[in-house]
């Protein structure tokens, strides 16, 4: 189990972010503990994509593209991510 690892390039688009499964079907055990401790006050300041501002250049790549041409423009993880 990797507790959300799998995901790690997520944490590179949204470093200040605790949840690492970010797209629909990206389970994050990591983030559901985090949220355990944090509805018992153990963990504070938790922060998800949608809490800080959009970051200027960040595309989403699709069907596992890696040139900027195959892009699909700009993530707003505000309205994108779960």
């Amino acid at each position: 189990m990797t507790f959300g690892e799998n995901w790690h390039g997520n944490h590179h688009a949204f470093p200040y972010s605790a949840r690492l499964g970010v797209e629909k079907g990206q389970i994050d055990p990591g983030f559901w503990l985090i949220s355990m401790l944090d509805t018992f006050g153990l963990a504070w300041n938790v922060k998800t994509p949608g809490d800080e501002p959009d970051r200027p250049g960040l595309t989403r790549l699709q069907n596992g593209a890696c040139s900027s041409t195959e892009s699909a423009g700009m993530v707003q993880p505000h309205d994108k991510y779960i």
